[in-house]
Parts: C-alpha cells; sequence; structure tokens
C-alpha cells in the first residue's frame, strides 16, 4: 500500500510521502540521503517548487527522531555494564516517548494548512517526490490522469491513486525499490482514476473491517464539525457492540486516523488537550467521507436498518439528556448538545410509532411513549425558534401533535395541557410566519376545544393580532375586537371613545381604592397566578392599551390605565401590568407631561425588580422595548446608551415569536446609529442585512422596505453623494414601486421613513432641492412619535433644512416657520436633564443665526454628547460662514473646516 504518513491539507489528509516505509534509522538515513540528491538535482536544473520545501519541513521532526534514536544507539554500545545499560535503555525509552509526543504536537498543527488546487506541474512534481520518480516523462501519463480525474484537488489525488494500488494499476516493486505503474494500459489506468471520489472512498471502505464500519457509520450520524469519544463509545454500544471498551475504541480511531478517514480535532478546543478519550474530539477528514459512511447503511437489511437508526436516536438523546445534566449541576460543558436533539428526533419522526414502540427498542434506557416523543418534538421546536427558524418550529410543533391521540388529545386529563401548549405555541408561530390561513385555522381549533376563556386567552389574543394585520395594519380593528372580547368573554366594560367624564370617573374610583397610599404602593401588592382570571384580563387590557397609542385612542389608554391599576388594588399584581403603565407614558407625553412619564417609567422598573429579569416573557421585552424608546430618553439616558438592548430585545423578541417587537426593535437600533453617529463599519452593515432578510422571510414588506433604506443610507454616506446631489430616477421609480406594494396605512408610515433618511442625507451633504421635496412631504407629519429617537431625527433635520433653506434663497423664507415651529417644541422637554435634545436646539440656534459664538456652542455640545454627525456638519457650517463673509486670508485662523 501507499505509505500511511499523511499531509493534512484543506482539512483532509493528503497523499502521503515515503518518509516513513522503514523504522530502520539506516535505512531512513539512506532515503532522506537519496532524497536530498533529488532535490539538489532539481534546484540545479532551476526548479524549486513551493511543495518540496513543505514537504521536507513535515520530514524535518522525523530525521531529527531518527538521528536521536542512532545517537542513543551509539551511546549505549559504549556501556558494558548490564544494569547501567538497562538503566540507559529505560531513559532512552522515556526521552523517545517525549520525542514523539513533541512531533505529534507539531504535525498536529498543521491540520489547517490551506492548499488550493494544483496545476498539472503541481501535481508532477508532487507524484514524482511521493514516488520517488527521476524522470518527468514516466509521469505525465499518470499526472495527466489525475488532473482530469481530480482537477488538482490534493485530496481527490489521494483518494484516487490509492484505488490504483487497489486495482494492482500502482504498485511497488520490491526488485528495483521504487513505485511503478501499468504504462502499457493506459485506458485503464485513466478510468481507474476518472472514477468519482465517492466510489473511490467507497471501494476502500468496503475493504475495511466490520467493525470500523459501524463506527464510521456511527459517526456520520454526529456533528459536522467534530465528535467526541464518549459519544462515539455510547453510539458503538447502542448498536450491539456491547463488548466494545475504550481502549479497543481507540484502536480503532487510530486506524481510521491511519487511512485517513478522521483527523484528531482535539487540539482545537480549548482546554482539552488531553490523552484521555474521554477528552478527545475527532472529525472527518473530508465530506466525501461522511457521506460514503452513510451511503454503508442501503447494504444494512431492512428490519437491521430501523433498529440501528432507531438505537443511534436513542443514544443520542441519552447523551443530550445526560449533557444537559451535567450542566445544570454546574459542570463544564464544552460540546454543544443542541445537534444531538436535532439528529435524534430527526430520526425518530422518520418512523411510524409501531416501529419506534417495537420489541426492537423497549430495552430503550430512556422512556419511550407518546407525551415524551412529543415533548421532545416542542423542545427541538424550541432550539429551532431561537435560531431563527420558524418553518422549522412549525415542522416540529406539527409532528409533536401527530405523536398524540386524536381522539383523546382534548379529553384526557393525560394530553390536554401539552395539546393546548402546542396548539397556542404553533398558532403564535404561524402567525408570525405570515400564515394567516394557519393561524385562523388554529385558533378555530382553540377556540372550540378549550375547556375555558383562560385557556382561550392565546387565542383571543392571536385574534387580536389577526385583525389588524388582516386589515392593513389598521390598529382601529384589533382596538374594536379586543373590546368585543373583554366584553363578552369577561364582562369587562369599557367605552371605544370615552369621554372626559368617563376618564374623571374612572380616575375617582382609583382614588378612593388608593386610599391615599402612593402609586408606587402597587409595586409591592401580591402576585396573581398564572391563568387566574386577572392575569388572563390584564393580559388582554395590555394589548388594548398598545393598539390604541398607533390607532391615536389617547383617551382609552388614560381610561384602560386607571382600570387596570383599580383592578391591580382590588385583586393583585400581575405581570402584564408593566405594558399598560409604560404605555401610558404616550398620552402623559402629548400633554407634555414629562416628568410624569418619566416617573410612571420608573415604576415599572421597580415592578421589573419585584418580578425578577430571569425569566424575560412576550410582555417583558415589549415594556422593555417602550422604556427604552419613549421614556427613558426623557432625561438623562441617551439614544446611544439603548442601541444594545435595543439588537438584544430583537433577537430576544424573534426567539419567542414575536416579530412585530422585534422589528420596530431593529428599526429603532438602525436610527438611533444615525443619530449617534457611530462608524459605519461592517457590523452595521451585516446587521442591517440580517434585518432585511428576516422580515422577508416572515413576509413583513413594510419593515423590508425600511432597512433597504437603511443600507442606502449607509452607502449613501460612504460614497459621494454630491456627485449626485438629487434623487435619480432609477431610485424614484424603485421607491414607488415599493409603495405601491403596500397597503394604505403601511404606505403612510413607509414613506414617512423614507423621507426621514432621505432628509438626513440632504443636509448632511447640502442638497437643497431635495430638502425642500421632503419637507413638503412631512411638513404635515405630527411632531408625536412613541420612538423618541425616530422624532429627534425627524424633528432635528426638518429644522435645520429650514433654516438652511431660508437661508439660501429669498424665496424659501416660508420654511423659517416650520424651523422656529420645531425650536419651540423641542424647548418643552427639560433642558437642563435631557442630554438628548439640549445640542439639537443648540444646532438649531446656530444654524438660524449663523455666528461663530453659537456654533462654537453647538459644536461644544455634540462633543460631549459624541453626536458625530451633528458635530461635523456645525464644523463645516461654520468654517463655510468664514469664507463667505471673510477675506480668504483669514480662513487659517479658524480650524473648522
Amino acid at each position: 500500500p501507499i505509505p500511511t504518513t499523511t499531509l493534512p491539507v484543506n482539512n483532509v489528509s493528503a497523499i502521503p510521502t515515503t518518509s516513513t516505509m522503514s523504522n530502520d534509522p539506516a535505512q531512513v538515513e539512506a532515503i532522506h540521503d537519496e532524497q536530498a540528491k533529488q532535490k539538489e538535482s532539481h534546484s540545479n536544473n532551476g526548479e524549486t517548487h513551493p511543495l518540496h520545501e513543505l514537504l521536507d519541513k513535515i520530514r524535518k521532526p522525523e530525521r531529527q527522531s531518527a538521528d536521536r534514536v542512532r545517537t542513543k544507539d551509539e551511546e549505549n554500545e559504549d556501556f558494558n555494564d548490564n544494569n547501567e545499560k538497562e538503566e540507559e535503555e529505560e531513559d532512552d525509552e522515556d526521552e523517545d516517548s517525549q520525542s514523539k509526543e513533541r512531533i505529534d504536537r507539531r504535525q498536529r498543527r498543521l491540520v489547517h494548512l490551506q492548499l488550493s488546487n494544483l496545476c498539472p506541474k503541481d501535481i508532477l512534481a508532487f507524484i514524482m517526490t511521493t514516488l520517488d520518480m527521476d524522470e518527468e516523462d514516466d509521469a505525465w501519463p499518470l499526472t495527466n490522469a489525475l488532473f482530469e480525474a481530480t482537477l488538482g484537488n490534493i485530496f481527490h489525488c489521494r483518494q484516487a491513486l490509492e484505488h490504483l494500488v487497489r486495482k494492482n494499476h500502482l504498485y511497488y516493486d520490491v526488485m528495483s525499490f521504487s513505485w511503478r505503474y501499468n504504462k502499457v494500459d493506459k485506458s485503464v489506468l485513466e478510468e481507474a482514476a476518472c472514477q468519482d471520489v465517492l466510489q473511490l472512498v467507497m471501494s476502500k471502505l468496503n475493504e475495511c473491517s466490520e467493525t470500523l464500519r459501524a463506527l464510521l457509520v456511527c459517526a456520520a450520524y454526529t456533528e459536522n464539525t467534530y465528535f467526541g469519544g464518549p459519544l462515539l463509545l455510547d453510539l458503538l454500544v447502542s448498536t450491539g457492540y456491547t463488548d466494545m471498551t475504550k481502549s479497543k475504541l481507540r484502536s480503532l480511531i487510530d486506524e481510521a486516523m491511519d487511512k485517513g478517514f478522521f483527523l484528531n480535532a482535539t487540539w482545537e478546543l480549548p482546554d482539552e488537550d488531553s490523552n484521555n478519550i474521554d477528552f478527545q474530539y475527532f472529525k472527518f477528514s473530508h465530506d466525501k467521507v461522511k457521506e460514503a459512511a452513510h451511503m454503508l447503511m442501503a447494504d444494512v437489511p431492512k428490519s437491521d436498518h430501523d433498529k440501528l437508526l432507531l438505537s443511534i436516536a436513542i443514544a443520542l438523546i441519552q447523551h443530550a439528556i445526560k449533557k444537559e445534566v451535567m450542566g445544570n449541576q454546574g459542570s463544564v460543558v464544552t460540546s454543544n448538545k443542541d445537534w444531538m436533539w436535532f439528529v435524534g428526533i430527526q430520526l425518530f419522526n422518520n418512523f411510524p410509532l409501531d416501529t419506534i414502540f417495537s420489541s426492537a427498542v423497549t430495552s430503550s434506557p430512556i422512556q419511550l411513549n407518546r407525551v415524551q416523543l412529543a415533548k421532545w418534538n416542542q423542545k427541538v421546536a424550541h432550539l429551532s425558534l431561537r435560531k431563527g427558524s420558524f418553518l422549522e418550529a412549525i415542522k416540529f410543533l406539527r409532528m409533536a401533535i401527530s405523536y398524540l391521540p386524536e381522539e383523546e388529545m382534548w379529553t384526557s386529563k393525560e394530553y390536554y395541557d401539552l395539546t393546548l401548549q402546542l396548539h397556542n405555541r404553533l398558532m403564535e408561530i404561524e402567525f408570525a410566519q405570515g400564515d394567516h390561513s394557519g393561524t385562523t385555522d388554529m385558533i378555530a381549533v382553540v377556540l372550540s376545544h378549550a375547556g375555558s376563556h383562560e385557556d382561550k386567552v392565546t387565542a383571543y389574543y392571536t385574534q387580536v393580532q389577526l385583525a389588524v394585520e388582516s386589515n392593513d395594519r389598521n390598529s382601529a380593528f384589533g382596538v374594536t375586537k379586543s373590546l368585543h372580547i373583554l366584553s363578552s368573554a369577561f364582562n369587562v366594560q369599557l367605552p371605544p371613545n370615552p369621554s372626559n367624564l368617563e376618564i374623571c370617573l374612572e380616575k375617582a374610583h382609583f382614588q378612593m381604592t388608593l386610599q391615599n397610599r402612593p402609586i408606587s404602593f402597587i409595586g409591592g401588592l401580591d402576585l396573581v397566578k398564572h391563568k387566574d382570571e386577572i392575569d388572563v384580563i390584564m393580559r388582554l387590557l395590555s394589548q388594548l392599551s398598545f393598539l390604541c397609542a398607533p390607532a391615536k385612542n389617547y383617551a382609552l389608554i388614560e381610561l384602560v390605565t386607571f382600570r387596570a391599576m383599580r383592578l391591580t388594588f382590588e385583586r393583585g399584581l400581575s405581570k402584564y401590568l408593566p405594558v399598560i403603565l409604560a404605555t401610558y407614558s404616550v398620552p402623559l407625553r402629548l400633554k407634555n407631561k414629562y416628568n410624569a412619564a418619566y416617573r410612571f417609567g420608573q415604576l415599572v422598573n421597580k415592578i421589573f425588580e419585584r418580578l425578577g429579569q430571569g425569566n424575560r416573557t412576550k410582555s417583558h421585552l415589549l415594556t422593555e422595548f417602550i422604556l427604552h424608546a419613549s421614556i427613558l430618553p426623557l432625561k438623562d439616558h441617551s439614544y446611544a446608551d439603548s442601541l444594545d438592548t435595543f439588537f438584544d430585545l430583537y433577537k430576544l423578541s424573534l426567539a419567542q415569536g414575536e416579530s412585530e417587537t422585534a422589528f420596530l426593535s431593529a428599526m429603532v437600533f438602525s436610527f438611533t446609529y444615525f443619530v449617534s453617529g457611530l462608524p459605519l463599519n461592517s457590523l452595521l452593515d451585516g446587521k442591517l442585512v440580517q434585518f432585511e432578510e428576516k422580515a422577508g422571510q416572515l413576509q413583513q414588506p413594510g419593515f423590508v422596505a425600511i432597512f433597504h433604506c437603511c443600507k442606502e443610507v449607509v452607502r449613501r454616506l460612504r460614497d459621494n453623494y454630491g456627485k449626485s446631489r438629487s434623487q435619480s430616477q432609477t431610485e424614484i421609480k424603485e421607491q414607488e414601486l415599493i409603495l405601491s406594494t403596500l397597503g394604505t396605512k403601511a404606505r403612510g408610515m413607509v414613506l414617512r421613513d423614507f423621507c426621514i433618511c432621505r432628509l438626513f442625507l440632504a443636509v448632511i451633504f447640502g442638497d437643497f432641492d431635495c430638502m425642500e421635496r421632503m419637507l413638503e412631504v412631512l411638513e404635515s407629519t405630527p411632531y408625536f412619535d412613541l420612538p423618541l429617537v425616530r422624532q429627534n431625527m425627524r424633528l432635528t433635520y426638518c429644522g435645520l433644512a429650514s433654516f438652511l433653506l431660508a437661508r439660501e434663497s429669498a424665496k424659501r423664507k416660508k420654511y423659517l416657520k416650520i424651523g422656529r415651529e420645531v425650536v419651540k417644541y423641542l424647548r418643552k422637554f427639560d433642558l437642563s436633564e435631557n442630554k438628548n435634545v439640549k445640542p439639537v436646539l443648540l444646532c438649531l440656534a446656530a444654524v438660524e443665526r449663523n455666528k461663530q459664538l453659537d456654533y462654537d456652542k453647538a459644536i461644544e455640545a455634540c462633543s460631549q454628547n459624541r453626536l458625530l454627525h451633528l458635530q461635523a456638519l456645525m464644523n463645516e457650517l461654520c468654517g463655510l460662514n468664514f469664507l463667505r463673509n471673510h477675506h480668504s486670508s483669514n480662513i487659517n485662523k479658524v480650524d473648522y473646516l
């Protein structure tokens, strides 16, 4: 056979060298001398190939090892005393083992050496060096055959050469001590070399022992990156090799590594470099080897095939459970266990129940029944959702439901709770995925089979969300639906458009219940139990309150807030109350009661501390979004301080199937990034692409358009916007096409965000025509906006554009009024504590007055708050002002530009 020393290339074992054909030091030295002569002859011809240098580096540790052995042998001959000789030999053995360990460590560092595909000349040099050929003409036929078959892939070259050896077309001539091949039958040689690589690997596997093939089959159902020794041992034992021990497994793995099937990946993992197989990890040398190992299952009889796969599935699940137990007990678990759940459950789901429950697997060490299989699928669905795969989560949840008996799932106590959980989760994920038809079916199933209104609350909640989505995202339809459910199911009567008198009466009822206690006392009340009637009512009230904000029904928000607080004092504290209290900041901000809104935000934080933030539920995430988007920036909390929070809310909300909260968080994250003036690096690009792709997957065209526009802003800020100041016809047509696909309500929201981004760019780059067009669109937009950062960005650049236009031309003096109204609105904030508004007001004043002193104040304020875009803009405008109003010689006195 071809020698077994391998050159690791592209994470696979490549063609071997002849440097280890013999363990005799003298013979090794002779081989090295011969190779040195060949290398010298090549260098004399002016041909120094990089591959020769690489092979020499690999052989160097082996030559050093041989030199050590030879030196020690010579030293041993000088000793005459037998006892001293024995002691010296023991010392030599220790040194030899240490030397081998050092050589092994050096060789393992080459596992990730990367080589591109070789050209024919490279393969020629490679074959001549490997097979010790002297004449190029002798190697060219073999070179051409290999290159035609492999296109220079070094791993495929090795497989082809080994196949030629097995077919006796390539052989080692013991008479001449050299490798030769059949030159006469060239067509057969090319045919053998041109076979598919997978077939080459398969032919090699078929010559292996049955135990080794079983090891490869078990390893084929492990993680793609690496697999551990203990897992392989468990898999082999579960598949019938009950006499398998660690020492036998070690020998099998060594054999697989010698044959080039496995690579040792232990050194790739931190703190796991150990000689103990319990802490060693391996991986396939190439994907084709793993694919071929899978194909070995085709030769197994049907009955044994099913038993083998089910045994592997059980072993994987058992190993995953053991890992979880170790993790819960505080042990360090370095390997990821999620893949074990995915592979194991997918194997289970491929078989009917009668096969799973057959006598072949009844001796399973873990419990197998309908409920257990359904719970495992539910767990894997949760893992899929956490990884952002909604379709996979839906598939596993449907499979979990199919395991439960259809006739008993809603009537039997054994199955009822699990059935309700599965249907509710499937309903929520299908809605988040945009499958309104499937969501409607799930709602109908739950409403017809659930035993109480408390069990139907998720269906009610989703029904309201569906009413909004089905009517062009018009929240007014959701408000109407929510009021109907509260009235019919829970007898909670609320007027759709409350009058001032009704609000005053509700406040009076609350004051009577409060009994002169502070409102903050509400945070210390007893917590209500999950699915208690008041908890269900508060969940629906929180949804109603949040929908009233985009529906602009602010009076109903106020009424719901005082009704909810009164119910809380009477019946206990619910985890849904913080959403209602946070939403109450909207009408308070509209009335310019910013301090009161901030106090309610502090009360929400106090309740959060009481409830604990370990379990961040959907309501918790929504409340946190409102806090950071609408309340905390009212005081000393800068927008940039919430940047990481918004991205975390995006990920956590997606993991729980709350796409609306996720994309709102992503949108506010994008605007916060622009307002804060942070670096426009590749991290931002990746996030915007991620937002846009996920919105497209979940069928949210409005958010897709917004994130696409944000990507355009980043591109324009990097490029030279001045070359094309106004929008091109292509961009205008693209914008109109996007807007035409949206409904009326969504179109208005997306158009507003489009104009904000365009105005932002126009002010920075001085595009007066674009400023004028955007102001005409945004002039009719109300100043108030739920996310403070988007409101701040719109008002800031509307004000700057207005003053710049009025200063640029007498015909545009009408825009001066818009700028002054913006200043008047922003001055209502508490300037002494609000770090987000004070720099904006100073910038607006500087642009309006156009004086150096005002510019200096604005620049200093922007610098202190790290608002880089505004700081740069103020420096630029001040420098341009000097250019217009002073002699050019004075421009050196200032450093603004």
